[in-house]
């Protein structure tokens, strides 16, 4: 096998892919849990030979496209009913997928059904509810 070959990763889990977003690494997000997929050697590309898949939360994520938003990824969780961040934790060493809805969890009473970003003039996280 090749560097350039194509090549597919098979996580250690059953639940069904939910989103895939990039950020220094390829975050994944499924119905129950959140996934690094990375090189194992420091700044160095992706391969069929050089990659590594390690479980990062579980949180699990609805059937929505996730939003990134900078250097964080924003989802629904696999209730829907809370918003989440999927963002690094330098003090743990890993991602993390803080509740962004904790202080108002009233706020997604109806659950949400959608999820979209405002980017100008003030960045906005717009959530349709149910």
């Amino acid at each position: 096998m090749q560097d350039a070959d194509s090549f597919a990763i098979t996580a250690a889990a059953t639940n069904r892919i939910r989103w895939i977003e990039a950020l220094d690494d390829l975050a994944v997000g499924t119905s129950g849990d959140e996934w690094r997929v990375s090189s194992n050697k420091f700044e160095a590309p992706m391969t069929p030979t050089n990659f590594n898949i390690k479980r990062q939360t579980t949180s699990g994520s609805k059937a929505l496209h996730a939003l990134r938003s900078d250097m964080v990824v924003l989802f629904v969780d696999y209730v829907g009913r809370k918003l989440r961040e999927y963002t690094y934790s330098a003090q743990k060493m890993q991602y993390v997928g803080p509740d962004l809805t904790e202080l108002a969890e009233h706020i997604t009473a109806g659950g949400i059904k959608d999820i979209a970003i405002q980017k100008s003039p003030d960045k906005i996280l717009w959530c349709v509810r149910g």
